[in-house]
């Protein structure tokens, strides 16, 4: 697993939100910690590929957001 922090002005729950209607579903928004976080699963089987996928997703709906 994989954590990414956001700043306060981005809600995680939101992206993981975003990227469930859209068929992501290998994340979800962590505020166990009390932090704004999304946690990404990056299992052996994943491609690579699709991680860096996952990411410009997260980085087009952060900039929707903003």
């Amino acid at each position: 697993m994989a954590t990414i922090d956001f700043s306060d002005e981005v809600d995680a729950s939101v992206i993981s939100k975003v990227l469930r209607e859209n068929q992501i579903v290998d994340t979800e928004h962590y505020r166990k910690l009390e932090r704004n976080q999304l946690r990404v699963a990056m299992f052996r089987a994943i491609d690579p590929n699709d991680i860096a996928v996952i990411c410009g997703a997260i980085n087009y709906i952060v900039g929707q957001l903003l």
